[in-house]
């Protein structure tokens, strides 16, 4: 993989996390902050293709680039995207918070209750 190949992948991988998972961000590392949901390794290569893409832009950093790290890691964090599913991940996103509101709710309500009774109001 050469230098022109790899920044039109992570370009490509940019776009991709922007269009189909929503991730805001002018560039990989601002859309690498959003990768919450995947797997540790899954992160650490997305912060890592993050640092090769500003590397990319200098002049002479790019030499630095190890393209074939690089490779690896643009083709892990693609296999771990491809197993999550962003309507599924914000369906369960919206249950949880359902059901934390329904349980402070509760607690409050046990909370008042309790107080109530404390104070010989019941």
């Amino acid at each position: 993989m050469t230098h022109a190949e790899l920044d039109q992948a992570l370009t490509d991988l940019s776009t991709r996390l922007r269009q189909r998972y929503g991730l805001r961000g002018r560039d990989l590392a601002e859309q690498a902050r959003g990768l919450s949901q995947l797997p540790s390794a899954a992160r650490q290569d997305a912060r890592l293709l993050a640092q090769t893409a500003r590397m990319l832009r200098h002049p002479r950093m790019s030499r630095l680039v190890d393209l074939d790290e690089a490779a690896r890691a643009l083709t892990d964090l693609r296999g771990a995207l491809r197993g999550v599913d962003p309507a599924k991940a914000r369906a369960d996103a919206l249950i949880r918070l359902i059901g934390l509101t329904a349980l402070r709710l509760a607690l409050l309500g046990a909370s008042l209750m309790a107080f109530l009774r404390w104070q010989g109001l019941i």
